[in-house]
Parts: C-alpha cells; sequence; structure tokens
C-alpha cells in the first residue's frame, strides 16, 4: 500500500506541478521497491513474473526522474514544461498499470471472495468485467468538456 499510495502521490503532484513533491515521492517508490522486493516477489503466485514486473518498474524510474527534473528547468507554462510533464505523467501512468498487475500476482490463484448467505442468490462477477456505457442528457442538451460540446458521454469502467 505504500507503494500505491507514492506512486499515486507522483501524479497528483505532476497533475498540480508539485515537481519537488514528485521528485521526493519518486525517492520513496525506488526505496520501498528495493527494500521490499524480496518480500513482494516472495507473495507472488509467480515469482518470475512479479521480478520481471518490478525490474521493469525499476527501469521507468531514472526516465521519470529525468523528465521531472527537465520540467522543473523550464519556465511556468512554457511549451518544454508542458512536453515534460506530460512525458513524466505517461511514465507514472505505464508505472501504476504495472503495479495493478503486481498486485493482481500476489492474490492467490483460485481465490474467492466470500460472499454471505443473504446476497447467495444475487449474481455474482467472477473477475474483472468491462462495462461501457453511453450517456445523452434527456432534453438533448450538450455536454461541455473543457469547452468542447459533445452530443453523448461515452464511458468505459473496469471492475
Amino acid at each position: 500500500r505504500q507503494l500505491q499510495k507514492s506512486i499515486e502521490d507522483i501524479r497528483q503532484n505532476v497533475q498540480s506541478k508539485r515537481k519537488s513533491a514528485a521528485l521526493d515521492d519518486l525517492k520513496k517508490v525506488r526505496g520501498y521497491i528495493n527494500k521490499s522486493e524480496s518480500k513482494m516477489t516472495a507473495s507472488c503466485r509467480d515469482g518470475k513474473v512479479c521480478s520481471d514486473i518490478l525490474a521493469s518498474m525499476k527501469d521507468k524510474l531514472p526516465p521519470l526522474d529525468e523528465q521531472l527534473k527537465a520540467s522543473a528547468d523550464y519556465l511556468n507554462g512554457s511549451d518544454q514544461e508542458r512536453d515534460a510533464l506530460d512525458k513524466s505523467y505517461n511514465i507514472q501512468d505505464s508505472i501504476q498499470k504495472e503495479l495493478s498487475t503486481l498486485q493482481e500476482q500476489m492474490i492467490p490463484a483460485g481465490y474467492e471472495t466470500p460472499v454471505p448467505d443473504d446476497y447467495a442468490d444475487l449474481p455474482q462477477l467472477k473477475g474483472r468485467a468491462t462495462v461501457e456505457m453511453l450517456i445523452r442528457k434527456p432534453d438533448g442538451e450538450q455536454f461541455n468538456v473543457e469547452g468542447k460540446l459533445f452530443k453523448e458521454a461515452k464511458m468505459k469502467m473496469i471492475i
């Protein structure tokens, strides 16, 4: 959870241009991975898969560090700063997705969440599902998203 929190904090700090805080969180991520790598690998279904995921995450930390430092060197609001922050955001997003895969590997094979007897007769989702929604306003009015108008909103949710 500490690793997840620090990775998510990097995203928050990049979004709010708190570059020093993002660099501090990056140090925490690096330290936590180095300190807990063997413990995390041992708790996985397939240690090799988890080792590969952690290695990939570690490989992405130096480019993230470079982009965050580069963004700090540019003037606030410049195109160069925006480009460095966008690259930082994309690298962080990739690391966060790998963390999700790592966490999935830590769930024991065949694990099922126990369902109380009161709910046993209701449909149950066993695994992941993707729900896509198409939303339209009843009066035909358009959605205004950052100044751009849309007749309908499409949402995708993974549960």
